[in-house]
């Protein structure tokens, strides 16, 4: 469990085509990244394609999915 965090809301919400091609210009230089989502999601895999896209970027995930 976390102690202690910080949450910083988006100025804006990107989807569609090309979304996660763009997640290094939306997230900047980060070393961990929160991804919070839910355990169907998870189960289902959709969380595959960001994930693999985070690490690429040098950056290590971080799912919260409870």
């Amino acid at each position: 469990m976390l102690d202690s965090y910080s949450l910083k809301m988006p100025r804006a919400v990107y989807s569609g085509t090309g979304a996660l091609d763009r997640m290094g210009d939306i997230i900047g230089a980060v070393h961990r990244v929160a991804v919070m989502t839910d355990q169907g999601v998870a189960s289902a895999g959709l969380l595959n394609r960001p994930l693999d896209q985070i690490r690429r970027l040098g950056m290590e995930p971080v799912v919260l999915d409870n």
